[in-house]
């Protein structure tokens, strides 16, 4: 990766998705240590259980999220699908988590993609 910096001159934006918590962090740590500018969470769930409330799943991300920050210092983007219940509240709650100033959720033509941008500039770890 340290090559690729040095040869296009433009920041590089590592994407990782994942299955545990575990394994988010140990490859997000990886992918800053290989020295990329950005870390990119392609979050991907659909859930097949009937009695999992979307809730849930919303908790669950956000802790995803909150797990992923705590663990590196370079600026996060989350980039969700469109099957949350509330993509726009989701991604409000993950700009704040994270510190990050926004969020985007991919969407095909039929569905509505969402975006969040804080309001309020906030002083954050990794930033200089």
């Amino acid at each position: 990766m340290r090559r690729c910096k040095a040869a296009v001159g433009i920041p590089i934006i590592g994407s990782l998705n994942g299955v545990s918590i575990g394994g988010w962090v140990k490859y997000a740590r990886l992918i800053e240590e290989a020295g990329a500018d950005v870390l990119e969470l392609n979050v991907y769930f659909v859930p097949t259980d009937r009695r999992l409330a979307g809730a849930h799943v919303d908790e669950a991300t956000v802790e995803l999220v909150r797990e992923v920050r705590n663990c590196v210092r370079i600026p996060l983007a989350v980039k969700l699908r469109p099957f949350y219940s509330n993509v726009a509240a989701l991604a409000h709650q993950l700009v704040e988590v994270a510190c990050m100033d926004w969020c985007c959720s991919t969407a095909s033509t039929s569905q509505t993609s969402a975006s969040t941008r804080s309001t309020s500039p906030r002083r954050c770890p990794w930033r200089r």
